[in-house]
């Protein structure tokens, strides 16, 4: 069923304000340097535990990574978990949401993909799980500006595509690796920030180990696949 795009933009206005607003720890995160080059907080409150979660673009020598911290039962946070660390290539504008079972999800924008990637840390995981990666198929385009919320059994991912705002869902058990990615269609309305979820049936790769899906039969096809993890979680933190 169509969602009505005043609710949507009410609850992503909501979710904004709130993301910029720190709570529960004291301080902010270790690495976390108000007034300089990295990029603003965003946190949430994990309502099953109490656990807050902060995100931002960390900024490392010339590139931008994605840090991740939570807080710890000393009332502090931790030291932060980085996606994208020494990669060459920046990641930016984080954004969080969690859902009523506990399981945090992540977006940010990967300027050399040139789209949003998601990822899920699992109510009972203690590391990040593997990121889906969306972009778009036509050259010249690219998406930033990622906002997330937890609708259902459904994550909606609200981003910039130009002057445009495009929301999409994505099903949770996609982002929590439960399942294969199968096959969506998105049609684009009218609205500039409507959306018709498509037709969850059963999709294919083509073959190439990547994993990908392509959604979208419109005008503005969307790409949405498994990375090849690069880099894993060894102990300096490090995510990809």
């Amino acid at each position: 069923m169509r969602k009505p795009v005043a609710v949507f933009v009410a609850l992503f206005a909501v979710c904004c304000l709130c993301g910029v607003a720190l709570a529960g720890p004291r301080g902010v995160p270790h690495r976390y340097l108000p007034g300089s080059l990295d990029g603003d907080l965003r946190t949430v409150v994990r309502t099953t535990d109490g656990v807050s979660f902060a995100a931002w673009s960390y900024r490392s020598g010339a590139e931008y990574d994605i840090a991740i911290s939570r807080s710890a039962e000393s009332g502090l946070w931790t030291e932060p978990e980085f996606f994208g660390a020494d990669d060459g290539v920046d990641q930016i504008d984080p954004a969080l949401a969690v859902d009523e079972d506990g399981n945090v999800y992540l977006a940010y924008t990967d300027p050399a993909l040139g789209g949003i990637r998601v990822a899920a840390l699992r109510a009972d995981g203690t590391s990040w799980g593997q990121s889906l990666a969306l972009r778009p198929k036509a050259a010249g385009r690219s998406y930033a500006s990622a906002s997330l919320l937890v609708i259902d059994d459904h994550v909606a991912l609200a981003f910039a595509e130009g002057g445009r705002t495009t929301i999409i869902d994505l099903p949770r058990r996609w982002l929590l690796g439960e399942g294969t990615i199968s096959g969506l269609t998105i049609t684009e309305s009218g609205d500039p920030v409507g959306y018709y979820p498509g037709d969850e049936g059963s999709g294919g790769g083509n073959g190439d180990g990547g994993g990908i899906r392509t959604i979208g039969e419109d005008d503005r096809p969307v790409e949405v696949f498994t990375p090849v993890r690069k880099r894993g979680t060894g102990s300096g933190g490090q995510l990809q």
